[in-house]
């Protein structure tokens, strides 16, 4: 995913410091802090050191505009 979501960030102009504020944007939302992505957290999965939840995957598919299926490609899960 490193690649990916790093070009991806990036293309959207987004620093790590935003995603992670909207990502407490979506968690308050939805009422759980499993949808928040921290800094250090979003920093080791674009270091591709960790893998996230599929709580985050959601949080991430929306702060980028991506569908959810797009970045279970990135990390070798079929969709169909």
């Amino acid at each position: 995913m490193q690649a990916n979501s790093c070009e991806r960030r990036i293309r959207l102009e987004l620093t790590l410091r935003e995603v992670e504020a909207g990502s407490r944007v979506i968690a308050d939302e939805l009422k759980s802090r499993r949808f928040e992505v921290p800094f250090g957290r979003l920093s080791e999965m674009e270091r591709n050191e960790h893998t996230p939840n599929i709580f985050r995957l959601y949080t991430l598919a929306r702060i980028c505009r991506l569908r959810t299926s797009e970045l279970l490609k990135w990390y070798g899960v079929p969709y169909r």
